[in-house]
């Protein structure tokens, strides 16, 4: 008798676990939304759609190409220099300019600073190398 009251008690133990409903609760996932892991929700937010740096904007707005470009503008606002070519190759920059006239080497030194820090302004992320030609 002992034994039967013990499985009846296990039973109702077992069907009363299993027929709980885990919705609520922190972590749970259902079967819609392992379906639905891969579709992307409507973005209310705005913000967004401000930042130009928006990994759905590569090529547009950021990148290599646009790197160059501005560093080869920020190069150019320096007076007297005229650049000549901009090389990117990882986390290095190597910017050639031309300058307008003869340097010696202490005006190369400050000449190059002067360029490194406009570039640098601009372009934050890359070591920056100068070359003066």
């Amino acid at each position: 008798m002992i034994r039967v009251i013990g499985v009846l008690v296990m039973m109702t133990l077992i069907t009363a676990a299993c027929g709980q409903q885990y919705e609520n609760f922190q972590g749970s996932t259902n079967r819609e939304d392992i379906e639905n892991m891969s579709l992307q929700d409507e973005n209310t937010s705005d913000v967004e759609y401000e930042n130009p740096r928006s990994m759905d904007r590569v090529g547009d707005t950021w990148g290599r190409k646009q790197d160059r470009e501005m560093m080869k503008e920020a190069a150019n606002q320096v007076p007297g220099v005229t650049v000549k070519r901009v090389i990117i190759e990882a986390g290095q920059a190597w910017v050639t300019v031309s300058v307008d006239r003869e340097l010696s080497n202490e005006e190369k030194m400050d000449w190059s600073k002067q360029i490194k820090e406009s570039v640098y302004g601009a372009v934050p992320r890359y070591n920056i190398n100068v070359k003066i030609r």
